[in-house]
Order: structure tokens, then sequence, then C-alpha cells
């Protein structure tokens, strides 16, 4: 017997014999000295239901008029609680009061409360307080059981029928009630009153529902609220007396009358009351699904599993079970978990899993966590790649490496990189030992980069011994859906016999009596976590003793202490634990999982009675622990089994136990600077703002430091929902500055530099810099502004900000604001058409970058300044006819972003490297590289990036001769652009949009296009692409005029030609302006003017080497050998 089975079971007979000595207990019971000490103890001082007569009698306490079995325990405060209220009121007691003397009424009154008290008292209940004629009684409170609204049901029934039945009252008076009953949730607990007025208060508007219920009721009638009705399921004939409008209440409320209880085959019929279930899908067609796949990857075709489903659904049951199969044959087994309080945390499962797998101690050194860490990952690394991913696994679990192993000098997205591969080799490595089973928890929790890791580890799995087995709740989409060895198992509620089977399970394979059994299965509505919850809490409520083989019933059914709802059953349990309750609750807040010594320092127990505690929650189920005190790390069976415990609690004891926590977490400088994601939770939880906000900061500057970036936004945001709260307005605004610049940041590789609401960060960034007077911010504002307009192809406003960010890179001279500067002016000058400028600049800027400090600097952009900086410069170089110097340069800046192996540079340069292929007509190139922008962006969610490189991809196909496939993407994906805030390179993608239709056959279209991308570069300023606006409108045009010179199109045709060979030569662009003069050329020799098509050939050909270095330059020498011939 359980101790909490033997409190149950004295508590009962001391509720019955009312004293009891302790010699009698010890024989009853079978104790020893402590045995009978401890519950001698929980008896009188944890449940107070008891006190102590000479040392030698238990003496049964009920204080005052109380009747009900189980005071109050000790609250330390209120608490927040679900219960089931009822209020039962006599019938007619006005005209009693009228009709009999004061004395006969209060004989009445007391034969009404004695034959109450008897009734609340057998079904334990707690008369919370009494009001003249009616009655306020708790069910759920100060104790929970499993079937509170059934218990509250029960008793009103009982009442009215037994008070009916009341004889020999004063006058021959019959008496009658009308009760009213529901669930609610309240706060209840505090004291009120005093002496015989004395009670707890009942806060909520359940307790006045309940009253008005009762006053809807007839006499002898109980009536029902919604929320009791739906805990009552068919144990009772309910009838639907609709909506009813109550005092007090804005909208009709639903009521039923109850008529009677069922009986145990009525009710065993139906769903137990529940809202009606999705279909039932069994283990039968899951399970084999699952081994089918795991079959497959022992034989090389690696497979992606997810598993989803509800709460409770039994995912991890059913992983456990594929796990325990595939055991039958050797393989190697890898398990992680994701959490919720670190769903921010790159790499999180990660790291838990390898600080586990390694054996790290809380005492360790760095020596030997590097060591245990070497052993660890040798078994999947060779020795040289295992030394040279230790600095990037080290710096990944935070130990220090004290010069054991060189520096790397990498910078952080490039340790990252190294650190994902290396975790994909090591799986790999893996299965070629051994088929290799990986099981990932609660992916709705995982971190994005943990995504991506999973997201490499399904593309590259494919002819590899691994299956991947994740759990997820239905939220969570698998970004690997799509891929065709991915398989997505959507878990259902089980079938009758599966429910059956984890009841004999918990029951060490013992039967049941057939009732209880029934009860569990029909109550459980085919959720394994409730099957298992409802098989324990009976097992542990006394209403079954345990014999040979099977279980009895120590008492009739209807008596049975039975959970009606998953919290009823958790918090009964908890209830049954109400000494070590506290622990619970604090363990509760410190996390899903906790260590012994954090546990210790918040609650500051003595040892002995903490370990007591902790002992008794790892006994009863709700917790599991790892290793022994000091050094135990505990963890609560369930998530909800947590929220339980943690939800009982008032929002101030909740801040209260947040505050130590983060005071004791806060202690430990390398955890503060490791997790500071965990501090700024606490300090959020404890409403110390002040102090949450500034690791909230550190933990979204952390994730952006690794390229996290959707973590970081995340941060910041919360960051900035918190700052709100601060009452410090100078230490406020100086946070928020900070927040809202490095959001902005993190917004712009995530959503696109146009992005709204990278704007709003931004400006609101540059107000908190005028009253906080900040230049080195101030600087970054203004660059992150100026990348924004010159997206937006807000010329003027570009030119100024570039302007604006010249000037203060000068007056400080800082090396990376005059790298930044020159970057910004580079693009603010190019893109709206002045080439040369725009080339010195951004040269500028490459010189700078290469000659201070070798090119590193601390970059909180996004992108590094010297890929940015390259690419366009290829561009405008390949523009103004240097070919080989472009290419020089295109190639720099792709070797640079992979060299820097950060997703967004490698997004940035391959999409502006598709760009260059395409203006040197190298549309394969363009296509390529597009593609690979594209890959990049869709793996780590880079929106601006995916649709310039769609766009990318449908010039190219423009030009590869795929019209339709162009029409799509670029027609596809333009509005989107534009509707995220972009307009820059419009006129580029505009002109691929017209070739796409013009190479369908859609000339007018075609036309239209061009016209719209001309009248786009007026409106916005966006020059730079104009002479090739006017050469493909020049061109279409004398197309549709044919051979007739003196037509009106020809003229015009003609006309933009020679528009287009002017704008050229004005911007030094000799690319566009020798295509131009190409298809002058070929215009004026189509009417016979050769004499006057050589002069323009040649003029444009001037400038270029001897030597066709590209298909421009090839084909106006041919056109010109023809015509000179």
């Amino acid at each position: 017997m359980t101790f909490e089975q033997l409190l149950d079971a004295a508590i009962d007979l001391l509720s019955r014999r009312h004293r009891i000595t302790y010699a009698a207990l010890r024989r009853q019971f079978g104790l020893d000295e402590q045995g009978l000490e401890d519950l001698k103890q929980e008896l009188i001082l944890g449940q107070r239901v008891a006190r102590d007569e000479d040392g030698v009698v238990l003496v049964w306490h009920a204080p005052g008029p109380q009747p009900a079995p189980a005071p109050a325990p000790n609250q330390a405060e209120a608490e927040r609680r679900q219960i089931t209220i009822m209020f039962c009121d006599l019938a007619d007691s006005t005209s009693l009061s009228n009709a009999l003397d004061p004395e006969e009424l209060r004989t009445v009154l007391r034969a009404f409360q004695d034959s109450a008290g008897r009734v609340i008292t057998r079904h334990q209940g707690f008369v919370n307080s009494y009001m003249g004629d009616g009655i306020l009684t708790l069910f759920g409170y100060p104790r929970a059981h499993e079937d509170d609204a059934w218990r509250a049901v029960r008793a009103g029934l009982e009442l009215a029928t037994e008070v009916a039945a009341l004889e020999a009252l004063p006058g021959g008076v019959r008496l009658r009630v009308r009760v009213g009953i529901a669930t609610g949730t309240v706060v209840v607990g505090d004291v009120i009153g005093q002496g015989a007025s004395r009670e707890e208060a009942v806060v909520g508007s359940t307790p006045n529902l309940a009253a008005r219920l009762q006053s809807l009721a007839l006499p002898g009638q109980v009536v029902v609220s919604a929320g009791t009705h739906r805990l009552l399921g068919r144990r009772f004939d309910c009838q639907d007396l609709g909506p009813q409008v109550l005092k007090g209440f804005a909208e009709a409320v639903p009521v039923w009358r109850v008529r009677c209880e069922r009986s145990d085959e009525a009710a065993s019929l139906g769903d137990g009351g529940e809202l009606t279930l999705p279909p039932m899908v069994g283990r039968e067609i899951e399970f084999p699904a699952l081994m089918d796949c795991w079959r497959l990857a022992r034989a090389g075709e690696g497979r992606m599993v997810t598993l989803r489903g509800d709460a409770g659904l039994g995912k991890s049951r059913l992983a456990e079970a594929v796990r325990q199969a595939a055991g039958a044959q050797p393989l190697l087994l890898l398990r992680y978990f994701c959490s919720e309080q670190f769903q921010n945390t790159a790499l999180y499962p990660v790291i838990s899993q390898i600080r586990h797998g390694a054996g790290f101690a809380e005492n360790d050194t760095s020596d030997e966590r590097l060591d245990k860490l070497s052993r660890l990952l040798m078994a999947g690394l060779p020795p040289d790649e295992l030394a040279a991913a230790m600095p990037y696994f080290a710096a990944l679990l935070s130990v220090p490496t004290a010069g054991r192993y060189p520096a790397s000098g990498d910078s952080p997205e490039r340790q990252r990189e190294l650190t994902l591969r290396a975790l994909l080799s090591i799986f790999v490595a893996l299965s070629r030992e051994r088929p290799l089973l990986v099981l990932f928890e609660d992916l709705h929790w995982a971190d994005p980069t943990t995504l991506s890791l999973l997201q490499r580890l399904a593309e590259g799995i494919v002819a590899s011994r691994v299956m991947v087995l994740a759990t997820a709740r239905p939220e969570f989409e698998p970004p690997w859906a799509e891929l065709p060895h991915a398989l997505t198992v959507e878990l259902g509620p089980l079938k009758r016999h599966h429910r059956a089977s984890i009841v004999a399970q918990h029951a060490g394979g013992k039967t049941l009596p057939p009732e209880i059994l029934e009860h569990i299965l029909v109550k459980s509505d085919g959720i394994p976590l409730y099957v298992e919850e409802l098989t324990k809490a009976m097992l542990e409520s006394g209403l079954v003793s345990e014999e040979s083989e099977r279980f009895v019933l120590t008492g009739p059914m209807r008596s049975m202490a039975v959970p009606s709802t998953l919290h009823d059953s958790l918090l009964a349990r908890l209830d049954r634990l109400s000494v070590v309750k506290e622990v619970a609750q604090a363990g509760a807040a410190i996390g899903r999982e906790f260590a012994h010594a954090t546990l210790a320092a918040v609650l500051s127990l003595d040892p002995v009675e903490l370990n007591h505690s902790l002992a008794r929650l790892t006994d009863a189920g709700l917790i599991h622990s790892r290793g022994l005190p000091p050094d135990a790390v505990y963890s609560f069976k369930h998530a909800l089994i947590q929220d339980a415990a943690y939800t009982t609690m008032l929002r101030p004891r909740r801040q209260r136990l947040h505050a130590r926590i983060a005071q004791v977490l806060q202690a430990d400088a390398e955890l503060a600077q490791r997790s500071p994601e965990l501090l700024a939770h606490h300090f959020t939880e404890a409403d110390q703002p002040e102090m949450a906000v500034p690791y909230r900061l550190a933990a979204g500057l952390q994730a952006s430091a690794g390229a996290a970036h959707a973590e970081a936004c995340k941060h910041f945001r919360e960051g900035l929902r918190l700052a709100a709260a601060m009452k410090d307005d100078d230490l406020r605004h100086r946070l928020e500055l900070r927040l809202n610049v490095h959001l902005g940041m993190s917004l712009a590789a995530t959503r696109g530099f146009a992005a709204p609401e990278v704007e709003a960060s931004n400006q609101r960034a540059r107000e908190l810099c005028q009253l906080v007077g900040d230049p080195d911010e101030l600087f970054w504002v203004l660059r992150g502004l100026c990348a924004l307009y010159i997206v937006r192809a807000d010329a003027k406003t570009a030119h100024e900000l570039s302007a604006q960010c010249v000037r203060l890179a000068q007056e400080t001279q800082r090396p990376e604001f005059l790298v930044e500067a020159c970057v910004m002016e580079g693009y603010a000058q190019g893109n709206f058409g002045d080439l040369t400028r725009a080339r010195e600049a951004l040269g500028q800027a490459v010189q700078t970058y290469r000659s201070t400090a070798a090119g590193r600097f601390a970059y909180p952009t996004p992108q590094d300044p010297l890929v940015a900086s390259l690419s366009l410069l290829a561009v405008l170089t390949l523009i103004q006819g240097d070919r080989a110097a472009a290419a020089e340069q295109m190639q720099d800046a792709i070797a640079t972003a992979e060299a820097l192996e950060r997703p967004f540079d490698l997004a940035f340069a391959y999409t502006w490297a598709a760009m260059f292929e395409s203006q040197d007509r190298n549309f394969a190139g363009a296509a390529e590289h597009a593609g690979r922008a594209m890959e990049i962006s869709q793996r780590h969610g880079f929106d601006g990036w995916l649709a310039a490189g769609a766009m990318q991809l449908g010039v190219a196909q423009a030009g590869l001769g795929d019209a339709p496939q162009a029409l799509a993407l670029v027609g596809g994906t333009l509005p989107a652009w534009q509707a995220s805030g972009a307009e820059l390179n419009i006129v580029f993608f505009l002109g691929g949009l017209a070739e796409a239709h013009h190479a369908a056959g859609h000339n007018e279209q075609a036309l239209e296009t061009v016209d719209r991308a001309i009248a786009h570069a007026e409106q916005h300023g966006e020059h730079w692409y104009d002479a090739e606006l006017y050469r493909r409108r020049g061109e279409w045009r004398l197309q549709q005029a044919g051979a007739a010179s003196a037509n009106a199109g020809a003229a015009e045709g003609e006309a933009d030609l020679r528009r287009a060979i002017e704008i050229a030569r004005e911007q030094g662009a000799r690319r566009f302006e020798l295509r131009a003069a190409l298809g002058l050329a070929h215009a004026l020799a189509a009417v016979g003017d050769r004499a006057g098509a050589v002069p323009v050939l040649r003029e444009a050909l001037q400038p270029f080497p001897t030597a066709t270095d590209n298909i421009d330059q090839r084909e106006a020498a041919a056109l010109l050998a023809e015509l000179a011939a």
C-alpha cells in the first residue's frame, strides 16, 4: 500500500469512528514507529483532519459546524482551481419564517443543516458557508477528487430526497430544497471573517452562477450548468432546459435539470459525455507502417517520418514501441527532446543530448568536459575531422578550450555551418556501422536551426541506413513532407482493446473489476494519457485492494473515486500529496526538467525534507529522476502534469517563485552567459522587465550572431513587449533603441530589406536615437533605412540617407562605418543610374574592408559588406564593358560568401550572380545560380531572396526560350515582391517579363510591359536599366513596322534605339550601348542603309579589346564584317 492509499484509508476510518488510539492504528495498518509518526503528522498538520489527545488518541477534527470530512489544508495562500459548487436553498423559507415561532424555525433550520451536512459528508464536499436557509458547498476544494461533478450532483439529488423525508418537525412542516450546481475556475483559499463568521472566500463567477441556477429549480429539483453537464457524461439522466436568462449574466446560459443517476449499464453507453471525437485510428495501421519504414531504412533506403497527434495521444509510446521492435536486431539509437522553454535557442535538443550522452557533471572541469566530449564524438568522426570539429562543438556547448585547441578564427556563421556539417557527418558515419534510428520528440517546440538540421538530414539520408522518427502536435507542418522518402503519420484516438492493454500494463498485468475497467475505457476518450492517468488514480484511490492475480472492489461502485477529466485526475493526485505539492509547484515553475541543486536553492528547505518530498513525487509517478541527490535531475512525466502543478498557483506566488529562480540561476555566471533566454523567461514571469529585457536582448544577439535570425526576431520582439512596462524611461529608451536596431537587421534577413516591419523598427530606432543621442546606433539606423529605401527604389531618400552615412562615417573614422557607408553610396548611385560613381564607391568599400584589420569587423548586418560590394560591383563592371574584371569580381563575391558559409550571404551572392550571368547572356548559368539562391532561401526562411531568386530564374528561362515558365515565375512572383514594399530591380524583372511575352508571341503585351518598366523607372528614378528597355522597345516596334521604313512605328523604333545608345554612352554602359547599336545596325541594314549601319557598329565596338570575349561583341563583329564586305 502506498502512503497515499494509507492516508486515504486512515482518513476514511477516522471520519467514521471519530476517535482511534495510536495502538489501534499501528495494528490496523501494520505500521512501525516511523510510519506511525509520518501518518500522525500528515493527519494533524498536513491535512488538518485530526488532533492529538494526551499522546494516546487521535480525534477526528471538524471545527464549528463544518460537516465535511476533510477541512482545508494549511494553505500558504489562495489557489486557482477548477471546482464544482453546489448552492442549495430551502423552498418557501419566507412562509416558514412567518408561520413558525423563532425557536421552532431554529429547530427546522438545524434539522435541514444536519441533514445536508450528512449528505455532504458522505460525498466529501466542503461547506464553505451557511447563509440563513442556504448552504454553499465546494466539491474539488480543499481536496480534489476525480469525479467532483458527480459527487456534487449525487449530493444534490440525495439532499433533495432526504430533506423531503424529514419528519417530526415543528408544526408538521415538510421541507423541500432547490439545488443549483455549476463548475468553473475560481480563486479560493483566502480566509475572511473571524470566529463563527470565518470562511474561505471563493472569487469568480461560478458561485453566483450556482445561486442563480438554484433560483431556476423547482422545489426538489437539481439544475446544473453547461460546465457541470459536460463532466457528467451519461452517468446522469439530464433534461435540456435550453438557454436561460439569468440576472448578472450578459448572455443566456444553457441549463440542464438532473432527473436521476443512471445504472452502470446505461451509463456505459455512448462517449462518456465528451464532444464528438474524430474517427478513431488503431495502431494496427500506424505501427506496421512505421516498421515498414524501418525495414527500408535498414536496407539503405533512408526514411523521414513525422508522427503527429494531440497531446497525450501516445506519440512517444508508439515511438518507443518502434524502438523496441527495431531493437530486436543491432542498431544505434539517438534520442532528442525539444523544449517549449528553449524553442528560440538554436540546436537546444542537440546540446542537451550531447551533454547527456557525454555524461557532463555539474562539477566537471573544462578539461574533463572536453575529454568526455571527445570520447563521445570519436564514435562518429575520424581523428582528423574530430580535431577540427572539437572547437566548434566546445563552442556549441559553451565549454572553454583554454588553449587546448587552436582558435579557429571563423565567424559564428561559419562555426554554425561547420557544426551542422559535422553533425550530419556523424549521423552518416554511425549509420555505416549499424542502422541508425533517430528519435526527435516534440518538434512543435523545435528551434529553427534544429529544423534546418533536420531538413538537411532529411535530404541527405535517401541512400543511408537512417530512419528519423519525429513526434509533433498537429499544428506542426513538417517542411520535408514533400520529399519522396518522407512520411507523415496522423495519430488518432485508440480503439477499445488498445486502451484495455494500457490499463493492464499499469495494473501490472492483473485484472480489474469489470465495472472499473468499463469506466476507464469509456471515460478515457481514447487518449492514452487519459487511460494511463485514470488507471493510476483508480489504483491509488483505496477503492480497490490487490489480491494474487487481480484487484477487487473494497466498496460499492457508487462510492468510487473516479476522475472525470485529466485535469481533475492530476489535481487529485497532487492534493493527495498536499505536503509536497509546494515542491512540485516550484519544480513546475523551473521547467519541465529541473536540477536538485536549483530546486534546493529556490526553496531553501531542509535537505532531508526536500529529498523526502521528491521521493514521494517520484513514487507517485509524477516525476522521473536521473541520478542521486544532490546531483539528481528530475523531469515531469508529462508536460500536462507540470501544467497542473503550475496553474493552481496564483500570479503573486508564481512571480515570487520565478524571481527566486532567476536569482539562483543568475548566480551561475556561466549559465547566465550560455542561456540568457532562460534568465529572460524567469525574470519575465517574475514581472521584472528591467531584468528581463537585457537578457532578452542578449538572447537575440546570441541568436543573430549565430545566423539564427528567426529566433533572434522572436527575442527582440519579446524584449520590446516587455520594455513597454519599464519605469526607468532612460534605460527603457536605450534598450528599446538597441532592440529595434537589431530587430530591423534580423527582419531584413528574413522578411526582406523593404518589408514594412523593417521600416517600422528603423524609424522607431531613429526616433529613439534623438532621445538617447547614441551616434553608434544612429549609424546603423541610417544604414538600415538607406538599404530599405534603396530596395524600395526611393532614389531621393536613398541618396540623402547614404550621404548621411558617409558624413557620419567620416566624422567617426570607424572602419566598419566607412565600409558600410561606401556600400550604401554604391548601391544608391548604381541602381539610380550613376554607374561610374557607384563603381568608385564600391571599389573603395572593397579596399577599406581588405586593408583594415584583415577585413574582419563586428558587423551586426545580416550580409557581409564585402560580398555586397563585390556582387553589385561585378554587375556594373560587366555593364560598363570590362567582362574579364567583372568575372573575377563575381567569382570573388561567390568565393567570399562560400568561405563565410553564412546562408544569407550565399543567397545574396547567388542571386546577384544570376543577374550577372543574365546580363552576360549566359542564361543557363543564370538559372543555375538562381536555383541555388532559391534553395538556400527556402531552407532558411529568406522571403526576399526567395522571391528575387524566383524572378531571376524566370528571366533566365525567358532567355532560354521557355516562355511559359518565365511568365509563371516572374508574373507570379512580382506582385508579392511589390506587396512586400520592394521596388528595386522592377525594371529588370519587367524587362525579363516582356522578353517572355515576346517569345510567346504576345507582342502587344511585350510592348505594354516595356512601357510599364520605363514608366516605373521615371517614377522611381531607377535608371540603370533604361538603355535596355529602350532597346527592346525599339527592336520590337521595328519588327511590328516591317519593311515600311516610312512607317511611324519604324521611326519610333529607330528613335528608341538611338535613345538607348545615347543613355548607355552617358552611363558608360558599353555592353548596353553595343546591344543597342547592333539593333540599330540591323534596322538600318534592313532598309538598305549599310553606310549608316557601319559607323554605328564601329563606334560601339571601339572601346572593346580585339578579342571577342562576349556574345554581344561577337555578333556585332560578325555583322560589321558582313556589312563591310
